[in-house]
């Protein structure tokens, strides 16, 4: 049973990489104000892990353009 446990762990595990970035203080409250919004709404819990990677998933090229060029 351990070993079984260990590999779901590892598999896991393997599926991400490992990124730091920082966050404005406003970032990080607006980051923490979704956690806790998406908890409200739906009774399930999300990370902000999580939801930093549907951001990218739904981004593209000509949003981020489109954002920085303000």
């Amino acid at each position: 049973m351990a070993q079984q446990e260990d590999n779901e762990t590892e598999a896991k595990q393997s599926k991400f990489v490992e990124a730091t970035f920082s966050l404005h203080r406003g970032q990080s409250e607006k980051l923490d104000m979704l956690v806790e919004n998406y908890h409200s709404r739906t009774g399930k819990n999300i990370t902000r892990d999580e939801i930093i990677r549907v951001l990218i998933d739904g981004s593209n090229l000509f949003m981020i353009m489109d954002r920085l060029e303000k």
